[in-house]
């Protein structure tokens, strides 16, 4: 199906993710857009010098000079916001939760649905205009690598398009720089995050903050829903809801996999996943008090979409019989 048009300037007949019906007025998304540059360098400011083989941080803040003109080794580029169907706060609605984004700056990045440098600098100051684009020339089923695996994960599902959020719990694509020949490419693999401990430190810091718009997600949506991609992607759930005791009173219930022995805190329970291979997918309850409110989360763990075969063929299946039964 063409997609509708929903920005004028972008081409309206190129095919993409099931949110057609994308949600008008975003108020978190824009928040989003405007915000991230300034927690962007209170993180990790942009220093062109330091931006060499093997470097780790956020591509929006590793930008070259003489791509484009106007661009200098202090720009830095907004986060991605996220992509939220327009029936997002229903208590049908399915969150699908990845760790971080991939890089997708073109000139970087090597992946053939990816965004030029010069679009990207010119949709900075419009989160609506480049969701548009970021729709029309990342997020399309024609990837066969992501975005593509999480359609069929939609089709599976059998979940109205319009009732799904789509994020990452770090907004930043998070990669690895490597230069070839002189050439640019970032590495946008998930291991790269767990390489030192200086690594785990910077995406620690990214987490964090990404945490307060993503708990306000889950506050304002009544969704009862939640998909995630990967193992990281499953910890750092589980870490958002019960850690720093957002979640009062909070009960978790698990199947699928040994459980963990002994009397553990919840918040310790995404400590024990990192260190345990059980099976997939795997499924959580997650129960408590959110500012006087019973709140009641389930959580549908899924291989990442990497995974090849039969790994995330039967997670798709698996995560599509469930929410079809239960939604």
């Amino acid at each position: 199906m063409a997609r509708q048009k929903i920005i004028d300037g972008y081409d309206a007949t190129m095919p993409h993710l099931h949110f057609i019906n994308t949600a008008q007025n975003d108020v978190l998304g824009e928040a989003i857009f405007r915000e991230s540059v300034v927690k962007q360098l209170q993180i990790q400011p942009p220093d062109q010098e330091a931006v060499s083989h093997d470097f780790f941080g956020a591509e929006q803040a590793m930008l070259t000079e003489g791509v484009i003109p106007n661009l200098n080794h202090t720009s830095v580029l907004p986060w991605v916001p996220d992509i939220v169907g327009a029936n997002w706060l229903a208590p049908h609605a399915v969150f699908v939760v990845g760790l971080a984004y991939a890089g997708f700056i073109e000139e970087y990045c090597g992946r053939p649905y990816s965004m030029p440098l010069a679009e990207y600098h010119t949709l900075q100051h419009s989160a609506a205009r480049f969701m548009a684009a970021f729709m029309n020339r990342v997020a399309t089923p024609n990837d066969p690598a992501y975005y593509g695996k999480i359609e069929r994960l939609l089709d599976e599902a059998h979940v109205e398009s319009k009732s799904w959020c789509l994020l990452d719990l770090c907004r930043a694509s998070m990669v690895r720089r490597v230069f070839t020949g002189g050439a640019i490419f970032d590495d946008s693999r998930e291991r790269n995050i767990a390489r030192s401990a200086a690594t785990r430190e910077l995406f620690e810091a990214y987490f964090s903050a990404n945490i307060g718009w993503t708990r306000k997600r889950f506050e304002q949506s009544a969704a009862r829903h939640i998909v995630s991609l990967g193992r990281a992607a499953e910890c750092g759930v589980l870490r958002l809801l019960l850690s720093d005791n957002w979640l009062l009173d909070a009960r978790v219930e698990h199947t699928g996999f040994n459980p963990p022995a002994g009397n553990h805190s919840p918040a310790l329970l995404p400590d024990w996943v990192a260190r345990n291979l059980g099976p997939k997918p795997r499924l959580w309850r997650i129960t408590g008090k959110l500012k006087g409110k019973g709140r009641e989360w389930t959580l549908v763990a899924l291989a990442h979409p990497s995974a090849y075969g039969v790994a995330w063929s039967n997670s798709v299946n698996a995560a599509g019989e469930y929410l079809t039964e239960h939604l």
